[in-house]
């Protein structure tokens, strides 16, 4: 099996994320226990974005340092591609790019929109679903870690297929055999400057929303059932852009609507407060605001962003 280093040669040199699907399995295998830079004395953290470039040059802006905290970083896109060649994205050809909401079906899951969770649990109702909803970035983060157990349990399947036609052990293991390693997604919700531009219009950008999502492989483990009710989820409403919204042509394909009383990103229900929404007054440059949202998500400045999400993932 290829080095890491060779392996990471097929993406780009410069961020040093890999969508090499050998080498993705190849980290949580038991064969990682041998890597020489294996952490030795804090928890290992394997980086899992979709469609890598814009979310790490986001966060690599406001300083998060990934030699710091992260073994490895992956881009699971082109390899959901790579794993699913007949798949809805076939037909737009070799450069043809997955949407999150494609993948997903083609894993048999369905997802949902912030406005239908609204109209479907009024006044804080407990939901009845357990849809991931679309556009919202710890729902995007939390959708990641899903489809990377899925891939990797997926390639453990195919795998064993193999091994049982070759007559030859299996080379992969569902849950994975390796040492316990926390698989972490990270989202950003970027607008262009210009909020009047339909979505498209992508330079410059800033910042308006982070998600965060991890589970530790020994918690999939322990739980091989039902491991996706224990992922832990983040959710940070930038506080200087908490009122920026895509242009309209946008919020209608995303399901969102600025007009409502209503932040519309309510943290996409995904939390324990579920559809609950509460008052919260907060204060932006010496002005305050009152603006109804789930109490699950928190409003961080942007001058605090960094140490919000340092912490978010204790080792």
């Amino acid at each position: 099996m290829a080095t890491f280093k060779q392996l990471v040669t097929t993406s780009s040199q410069q961020d040093c994320t890999s969508s090499n699907i050998h080498d993705l399995v190849w980290s949580f295998s038991s064969a990682a226990y041998l890597s020489s830079d294996l952490p030795q004395n804090h928890l290992p953290i394997v980086t899992t974005f979709w469609d890598a470039k814009g979310d790490k040059q986001q966060l690599q802006s406001f300083g998060f340092d990934f030699d710091k905290y992260i073994w490895r970083s992956f881009d699971i896109q082109p390899m959901i591609k790579h794993q699913r060649p007949r798949g809805k994205v076939a037909s737009k050809g070799p450069t043809g790019q997955y949407k999150l909401i494609e993948a997903f079906e083609e894993f048999g899951r369905g997802m949902t929109t912030q406005k239908r969770l609204l109209e479907r649990y009024p006044d804080g109702m407990a939901r009845l679903d357990n849809d991931d909803v679309q556009h919202c970035a710890v729902t995007d983060a939390t959708s990641t870690v899903k489809l990377t157990g899925e891939l990797l349990e997926d390639i453990a399947q195919v795998d064993e297929v193999r091994s049982i036609e070759e007559g030859t052990p299996p080379k992969t293991a569902w849950p994975t055999n390796g040492p316990n390693i926390r698989i972490l997604s990270l989202d950003t919700c970027c607008l262009p400057e210009d909020t009047h531009r339909p979505r498209g219009y992508k330079y410059p950008t800033f910042m308006s929303e982070l998600g965060i999502a991890f589970i530790d492989t020994d918690t999939i483990r322990a739980h091989p059932e039902d491991w996706h009710e224990f992922i832990t989820k983040g959710h940070a409403i930038i506080a200087e852009h908490w009122n920026h919204h895509p242009h309209r042509r946008c919020q209608d394909s995303m399901g969102i609507d600025n007009t409502l009383p209503v932040y519309p990103r309510f943290s996409a229900a995904c939390g324990p407060s579920g559809c609950l929404q509460e008052e919260r007054t907060f204060v932006v440059d010496g002005t305050s605001h009152t603006v109804t949202m789930s109490p699950d998500s928190e409003i961080v400045p942007q001058a605090q962003l960094l140490d919000w999400l340092t912490a978010k993932i204790p080792q």
